[in-house]
């Protein structure tokens, strides 16, 4: 470092021939010049890593202009930060075309290593929605904004209202308008709830106030005022930090307003299936948040009175605002084990992956027509229920023809007996066997030989399903077990169900009853 200035320098005696007190003036101002100037070296090399402090970048700088009483001043200067809208006309809200901005370029990474075309892939689009969420240059041409005065009553939080000693604001640049690649431009028409364009940054004002528990709305003038949620004074601890961040006890203020996630909204797309350039669309007044400085609001503070200095903090970061927002950090924060070995998956790759896995054979349907496809076919499948009847519903058939081209027709539905409630919630149409017995009902006297045949569908002849022989005693003689027997019955044309049967030998009396019944139920997916 340079040694310090020798400030021995001869000056006149009284004795010299000149007068001294004139002739010395002008090698003291050049004393003091040289005073200055060692001041000067000396603050810049207490910390011989850092040459410039913050105060000494003016770009961007938060000051206090007294000839503006009430007012924070901001430096012109330059930004980089997250542009939501989009730089494509096609947007409602904008009739101009877009700036080239070589995001059309990127839209597909290249594939190979030696191709980088903006033709990959050759159908790529190039409506507005391909512009959502970029980052763009932002030109600040400087200016100043209003603080509001201390509002007593703005700290209505859970039934709390005792204001603080004081608020703490914060103030920044938005990002809804003045991107160098945004053609909303003053005179554009806005379209249906689209902010109007200035075509310029705004600085907007953050308030650490509180909610007013009864509408639990905040109040909001987009890209200029905000307010976020503040404590009251009950609800602050007995410690807390001032404005230089040094711990103090009975802290002056409680909520610190958060530098970027208070302002930075982007709206979610709620259905994956809509379009970005449906996203573009809902995204019109969309802001992301260049944080400058936090302004100390004490209760004395009124609107347009003047603001000091030391209640100014500058938080400054490095020109750029976040890209991301809250909700956007905190699911990939508390996603399930990212990691290199776990990597996010896009929606396009899922589905990808999704459909080479499923459809192996690449001549199949896709996956919800193969679905559709296998759903079909189970609600085919028909599931045979037997149910036995609990009364063995009868009917006397005292007469059966003797001839088969002429045979007796015997319905279900008259030997149902008391077990017609069992059955009406089966349809007659899915019943596909019945169990069947004939009873011998003969009486004393009666002598001799019959055998009966009986006969369902898509039988081509009659089986024999019962002989007996009776004698003079009216003692009956098995010949055929056959007289409990299964049998598909057959359907008329009233769709009622019947079977037929005839007799050879002798007319004598029997009882016909019906056991029970096969029937099939659907598969219902």
């Amino acid at each position: 470092m340079t040694e310090r200035i020798n400030e021995d320098i001869r000056f006149y005696l009284p004795a010299d021939p000149y007068y001294y007190q004139v002739d010395n003036l002008p090698l003291k101002d050049l004393l003091d010049n040289d005073v200055k100037l060692q001041d000067q070296i000396d603050a810049l090399s207490v910390d011989s890593t850092n040459t410039v402090m913050r105060d000494g970048i003016r770009e961007l700088q938060p000051f206090i202009d007294s000839a503006i009483p009430g007012t924070v001043s901001v430096r012109p200067g330059n930004f980089i930060g997250r542009a939501q809208r989009t730089a494509d006309g096609s947007v409602a809200g904008s009739t101009v075309n877009a700036d080239g901005d070589g995001i059309y370029e990127n839209n597909t990474p290249p594939t190979s290593e030696d191709n980088y075309s903006v033709s990959n892939p050759p159908n790529v689009r190039g409506d507005g929605g391909e512009y959502v969420g970029r980052t763009s240059v932002f030109n600040f041409l400087g200016g100043n904004i209003s603080i509001d005065g201390f509002d007593f009553q703005g700290f209505d939080f859970e039934n709390e209202a005792t204001p603080p000693l004081g608020r703490l604001d914060l103030i920044g640049i938005t990002t809804v308008n003045g991107a160098m690649d945004d053609p909303y431009l003053p005179g554009n028409p806005t379209g249906t709830g689209v902010e109007v364009g200035t075509g310029t940054p705004k600085l907007a004002v953050v308030k650490g106030a509180g909610l007013v528990t009864a509408t639990k709305e905040r109040e909001l003038i987009v890209g200029e005022k905000y307010v976020t949620v503040g404590l009251p004074q009950s609800s602050l601890n007995d410690y807390g930090r001032n404005l230089d961040g040094t711990v103090v006890p009975n802290p002056t203020f409680g909520t610190v307003p958060s530098p970027d996630d208070v302002v930075n909204a982007c709206f979610s797309n709620e259905d994956i299936s809509a379009t970005l350039q449906q996203f573009a669309q809902n995204n019109r007044n969309a802001s992301f948040f260049l944080p400058l400085a936090y302004v100390y609001v004490p209760q004395s503070h009124v609107e347009g009175n003047p603001i000091p200095q030391a209640n100014l903090k500058d938080i400054r970061p490095l020109f750029r605002t976040a890209e991301l927002t809250l909700a956007e950090r905190q699911s990939i924060a508390t996603s399930y084990q990212p990691s290199v070995r776990n990597r996010m998956v896009t929606e396009s790759h899922m589905k990808n992956e999704f459909e080479v896995e499923i459809n192996r054979d690449s001549g199949s349907d896709n996956i919800q027509g193969q679905i559709n496809t296998l759903r079909d076919a189970v609600n085919t499948i028909q599931i045979p229920r037997f149910l036995n009847l609990k009364y063995g519903g009868r009917l006397r058939q005292g007469t059966i023809t003797s001839s088969s081209s002429s045979p007796l027709r015997v319905y279900l539905t008259n030997i149902l007996g008391n077990n017609a409630d069992q059955l009406a919630d089966i349809p007659h149409s899915t019943i596909q066997e019945v169990q069947m017995t004939i009873f011998n009902d003969a009486e004393t006297g009666d002598i001799g030989y019959t055998t009966v045949r009986a006969r369902g569908l898509g039988m081509s002849n009659y089986m024999r399903v019962f002989s007996f022989r009776l004698d003079n005693h009216g003692t009956t003689h098995l010949i055929s077990p056959l007289n409990t027997f299964t049998i598909t019955p057959i359907r008329d044309s009233n769709g009622e169900l019947y079977v037929e049967f005839y007799r050879t030998g002798t007319n004598l009396r029997f009882d016909i009853q019906l056991n029970s019944i096969t029937y099939n139920e659907s598969v219902e997916i």
